[in-house]
C-alpha cells in the first residue's frame, strides 16, 4: 500500500486536471511517499511536481529543464536504481550469450 499522506489538501480532489490524476495514479502504482502541499503540487521527497505545467523542481533549486510526467518518472527510477524496460532488454539479450534474441512484445 502506497504511503500517501497530505500537509494541506487531500492527494484527490474532485476538480483535478486529467494531468494531475494520471500523476497521481502514476506515483501511487511506484509505490513513493507522495504528499500534496498545495493543490497544484505533488511532492516526492525532496521533488517538487506541477503535473499541468510539467515543472519538475528539486528542493533549494531551480526547475529542471526536462519537463513533463515522463521526464519526472525517469528522474525518479534513475534515483531508484529501477532499470527502465530498454536496460532490461539488453540484460536479456546479454543473457542470451548472443545465441538468439529475444522479442518483449
Amino acid at each position: 500500500m502506497p504511503k500517501i499522506r497530505s500537509r494541506h489538501n487531500p492527494l484527490r480532489l474532485p476538480l483535478d486536471s486529467p494531468k494531475m490524476r494520471a500523476a497521481i495514479d502514476a506515483l501511487e502504482r511506484r509505490n513513493l511517499d507522495l504528499i500534496r502541499p498545495t493543490s497544484h503540487q505533488l511532492k516526492i521527497d525532496d521533488i517538487n511536481f506541477y503535473p499541468d505545467k510539467g515543472t519538475i523542481v528539486a528542493d533549494n533549486s531551480r526547475a529542471l529543464p526536462q519537463r513533463g510526467l515522463k521526464a519526472l518518472l525517469k528522474l525518479i527510477d534513475s534515483r531508484n536504481d529501477i532499470p527502465s524496460a530498454n536496460e532490461l532488454y539488453l540484460e536479456l539479450e546479454d543473457s542470451n550469450d548472443g545465441n538468439s534474441k529475444q522479442n518483449l512484445h
